[in-house]
């Protein structure tokens, strides 16, 4: 499990969890970083 906003769920249940990891991946985020910005 990783930490996601709250736009990032409504996107992902949305779009899919595959559509979000796509995401996710292409932004390079660093995904244990708790008080990241969203990446919507």
């Amino acid at each position: 499990m990783i930490p996601i906003s709250d736009e990032e769920m409504a996107y992902a249940e949305k779009n899919g969890a595959s559509a979000l990891e796509e995401l996710l991946e292409q932004k390079e985020i660093d995904f244990w970083d708790l008080n990241r910005p969203s990446i919507l």
